[in-house]
């Protein structure tokens, strides 16, 4: 509920939330649900061969001067990307990836602080936080805490579905610690 759009077309259908943002640019969908740990996910399915869909999150919700995390499948190629923007700037956070064709793709996040996961149907594509998982970590000097969640397409016919966020607790902590590594010398 609450949700707005800036461009394009937004219905709910019998399939799920469709949009048509075709030769129409970013077309975003945001809402008043913000969170700081969670797990944020999404099915798309393309009903169009170009263009872009993305979740949205971490979101000051400001058009004109975005401060936001995204995560993207393309149609064409089904490469994706992980970005921010800043001071409405758009800054890679990885080097593009393929994941190649699917009739539907799944695109999950799991932020816990500075800590972020990107999944394409459950294959980790990205890893922040973690120069030895992301070695083309593209890096960036400040983190984004916490902010709206939003959907976005780029210039395509998409039906977004299953999307929903479960926000992280105080006591979940996922970072192991007293951990030591032996080896043989032998």
């Amino acid at each position: 509920s609450n949700l707005a759009y800036n461009n394009g077309t937004w219905k709910i259908n019998e399939n799920g939330l469709y949009s048509d943002a075709t030769d129409k640019g970013d077309a975003f969908l945001v809402s008043e649900v913000t969170g700081k740990n969670f797990v944020y996910q999404t099915d798309i399915k393309f009903d169009s061969d170009k263009g872009c869909a993305a979740l949205v999150f971490r979101s000051n919700n400001e058009l004109s001067t975005k401060e936001a995390y995204a995560v993207n499948v393309n149609a064409e190629n089904g490469n994706v990307k992980f970005w921010r923007w800043q001071a409405n700037n758009a800054n890679q956070l990885i080097a593009e990836k393929t994941v190649g064709k699917a009739d539907t793709y799944t695109l999950k996040v799991v932020a816990y602080n500075e800590w972020i996961l990107y999944y394409v149907n459950d294959q980790l594509v990205a890893s922040l936080g973690d120069y030895t998982l992301q070695r083309d970590d593209l890096g960036q000097t400040t983190i984004l805490t916490s902010g709206y969640f939003g959907l976005l397409n780029f210039n395509s016919k998409v039906t977004f579905q299953n999307t929903y966020y479960k926000e992280f607790d105080d006591s979940f902590n996922p970072l192991l610690s007293n951990i030591t590594v032996e080896t043989d010398k032998g």
